[in-house]
């Protein structure tokens, strides 16, 4: 929950939340009870129209795979019996998926741009949506899974546009514009989007 002023509109809330995302995560986190959160019974990835049910293995001590898909579902298989084991196993397997189903999420708009980033990576981030690096390589958030496809658009081109402008001036806003007219609507949106991911992807275990 969020106490606002009577006059604050949704805008200014999700910019301000935007802006301190970073800290409002950490003081969380210090106020979070030391018992992981409940997993969740299903998980909705909407990038890739993915909805899978989550079930955990009884914890084997032997090595196993970390986790299996069998059509919709997904089984975790701890190694130990450790609260937190399965949810740090769920959070390894978000970055993983992301790693598989990335290239492919990024290649239609870099193809209809021609804008195309010399390495990908995707990592899980609290307070970044992506960022491109002076090298050329284009990071993504795991969380871009938990994004709508035309958010997701948005936040690909958003970061493919600074292999041309390492900045957010006028430059980079007219090659945006022109790739997609309305970025601005977009962007704020993206920003909004935090609200989208599911508490346990930043829990601690």
């Amino acid at each position: 929950m969020v106490v606002t002023p009577p006059r604050a509109t949704p805008g200014v809330v999700a910019r301000f939340i935007g802006a301190h995302r970073e800290w409002i995560i950490r003081t969380a986190g210090e106020m979070a009870p030391a018992t992981p959160p409940e997993l969740p019974d299903t998980i909705r990835l909407p990038a890739t129209a993915e909805t899978l049910v989550l079930r955990v293995a009884p914890a084997r001590r032997q090595r196993a795979r970390r986790w299996q898909r069998s059509g919709d579902t997904l089984v975790l298989q701890p190694t130990d019996d450790s609260p937190g084991a399965p949810l740090t196993l769920l959070q390894g397997w978000l970055r993983a998926r992301a790693h598989e189903v990335g290239p492919a999420l990024v290649a239609p708009v870099s193809r209809e741009t021609g804008l195309v980033p010399a390495r990908l990576q995707f990592r899980l981030q609290r307070s970044r949506w992506g960022s491109c690096s002076s090298r050329r390589t284009v990071s993504l958030n795991a969380c871009m899974l938990f994004l709508s496809p035309r958010l997701l658009r948005y936040l690909v081109l958003h970061e493919l546009c600074h292999l041309e402008h390492m900045h957010h001036g006028p430059a980079f806003w007219s090659l945006l514009t022109h790739h997609e007219p309305e970025c601005r609507g977009l962007d704020r949106a993206l920003n909004a989007a935090w609200r989208e991911v599911p508490g346990w992807v930043f829990a601690r275990a």
